[in-house]
Order: C-alpha cells, then sequence, then structure tokens
C-alpha cells in the first residue's frame, strides 16, 4: 500500500545514512573549528553527503505534511559571517559550475560561506522535521531536502568542494605543529569518519 511503501521510506538504511551525514555537517558547522580543521572535515564529508544524497530513492507516493522551519534568516546570516571570517582570503572563489557561466566570458564571483550556508538551512530544516517522528513529516522533510538538492544545494556543495580542494592551506601555525599534535589531529578525523560509518553499531 502506498503509506506502507511511504512510511517504510523513513526507515530505509539509504535514508537513514543520509540524514546521518547531514547532520554530522550540521553539527560541524554549529561548532566550528579552526581553519585548517574545518577544510579537512568539509573534505571528507561533502562528498560522502553528496554521495548518500544521490543514492536516496525517494517514493512517488508521497502525502503532503507540513514542513515547520528551523533555520532562520538571523540564523542563517551568523552562520555564513562565522564561516567567512574563518576562511578569510580563502572565501571567494570563481565558480565554473554557476548556471549563468554559459551567458558570461568568465565564471561568476561566488563565496564558500554562502554556499555551506545555503546547504545547512536545507539540511538543518530537514533533520528538525526528521526528529520529530511523525513518519509523514520524516519522509516529506528527506525528499524535500533531496529535491533541492538537485535543483540547487548539490551544485553548491560540488562548487564549495572544488573550492576548498583548490586551497593550499598556508597557516603557519598549522605548519609548524609537532608530529604529536599532527598524530592526534589525524585521529580525530578518523573518529568522525568512522562515527558517519558506524552509526548503527
Amino acid at each position: 500500500m502506498p503509506q506502507t511503501h511511504q512510511n517504510q521510506f523513513a526507515y530505509q538504511q539509504g535514508t537513514i545514512e543520509f540524514v546521518t551525514v547531514s547532520a554530522q555537517l550540521c553539527r560541524l558547522l554549529e561548532n566550528l573549528p579552526d581553519r585548517a580543521t574545518l577544510m579537512r572535515q568539509l573534505k571528507v564529508i561533502l562528498p560522502l553527503l553528496y554521495i548518500k544524497g544521490q543514492l536516496v530513492e525517494c517514493p512517488s507516493d508521497t502525502v503532503d505534511a507540513y514542513l515547520e522551519q528551523f533555520v532562520f534568516e538571523a540564523d542563517y546570516e551568523s552562520l555564513r559571517l562565522q564561516l567567512q571570517t574563518l576562511l578569510g582570503e580563502h572565501d571567494a572563489f570563481l565558480d565554473s559550475f554557476h548556471p549563468d557561466m554559459a551567458f558570461t566570458p568568465e565564471p561568476p564571483a561566488a563565496e564558500i560561506s554562502e554556499y555551506l550556508a545555503d546547504i545547512y538551512q536545507e539540511l538543518k530544516d530537514m533533520a528538525g522535521n526528521f526528529q520529530t517522528g511523525d513518519e509523514d513529516i520524516m519522509t516529506c522533510a528527506v525528499v524535500a531536502a533531496i529535491e533541492a538538492m538537485r535543483q540547487h544545494w548539490g551544485r553548491k556543495l560540488l562548487s564549495a568542494l572544488a573550492a576548498l580542494n583548490a586551497i593550499e592551506d598556508t597557516d603557519n601555525e598549522d605548519e609548524n605543529k609537532s608530529g604529536d599534535e599532527d598524530e592526534e589531529g589525524n585521529g580525530n578525523d578518523a573518529n568522525m569518519f568512522d562515527k558517519i560509518f558506524n552509526h548503527n553499531k
């Protein structure tokens, strides 16, 4: 039955994994580390989020449900400004994946901070609705996030990731860390990676 199919979707492995990685990104952006750590962790979680989103197969028989908004303009702007300050001169980049690229001689200017804030808003709203426990709302929230991914924020994720990968971090503090500190930092990244993959254990 359609209702059964819809309700099962909220608890399918692919759905849970997408929501889990989305929550990991939201927590990272809500508790911003130093710039080097942030960029290092984003390079892990953004591609994983994109893959998990692509693997979600949305049902075609969803029931309309009211979705609450959890991120407001003040929240969005606060996060954007924090990211802009943290990334500094690395924030601005030329977006060669921008839809306007076909109409301009050069790639349009963009900001990693704005793209990440856009993604955060979509995912935080989804996560907030998913936590209600109402299966209709949970399903509609994930479907809405996946549709938005295919329409706009998936492209922004890829553009931000490309910009991050092009950045050669030159922080003296990061470069001058001792071997023990580097090993500890890598362990933190590994712990984050383990949490994402082992959330069901």
